[in-house]
């Protein structure tokens, strides 16, 4: 009975803390993929926070533009851990290829989850106008802005009231219903 409390203590421990390091990793690679702003304390604090194993994987894997390939492969290898652990301490054993799909899959609902609470944190921000959120309201204009810019393009120049969050909101929903769920489907199916 006691093995039981030492497995739910491990998990307790390690599904959080890995959880909050893949979301330190993604920020960076999201703000370096859509160019936000850097001298930021908010951004300072994730770029500490994730340069040790990325100078490191760096070295063999390198930048191509604003893609950090190293980003997306430590990002994987974490997700990965993180599945494989809460399935080994479940009791089952796991699939690498399960493992691969489960990753790829939560790391992009992840990708789609921050994207949408960034533009909810964009918008209820706007609404007030203090110095004490300033930082993260920078960074989270610069952050959002070019994906909202892209789809102002689309829409018509007759509209005056901007609908882009909404029509980016829609589109990060349909993503998650046909791509990010049959990914998972089939990495549970595999796992």
């Amino acid at each position: 009975m006691s093995e039981h409390y030492l497995r739910e203590a491990i998990l307790f421990l390690v599904d959080p803390c890995l959880g909050f390091y893949i979301l330190i990793v993604l920020f960076r690679f999201l703000f370096q993929l859509t160019s936000a702003q850097v001298n930021n304390p908010i951004s300072q604090f994730i770029l500490k926070l994730s340069n040790p194993p990325l100078y490191i994987i760096q070295r063999v894997i390198p930048t191509t533009g604003s893609v950090n390939l190293a980003a997306i492969l430590l990002l994987i290898l974490l997700t990965s851990a993180q599945i494989s652990v809460i399935t080994l301490l479940t009791g089952n054993i796991p699939q690498l290829s399960g493992v691969v799909v489960l990753g790829i899959a939560k790391l992009l609902k992840l990708i789609i989850y921050v994207m949408i609470y960034s533009l909810f944190a964009r918008a209820i921000l706007s609404w007030f106008n203090t110095i004490r959120y300033k930082y993260l309201e920078i960074l989270l204009y610069s952050f959002t802005e070019p994906i909202l810019k892209r789809t102002r393009k689309f829409l018509p120049k007759t509209i005056s009231i901007d609908i882009s969050p909404i029509i980016v909101f829609i589109f990060l929903m349909l993503v998650m219903k046909l791509v990010v769920q049959p990914l998972t489907d089939l990495g549970n199916l595999i796992l």
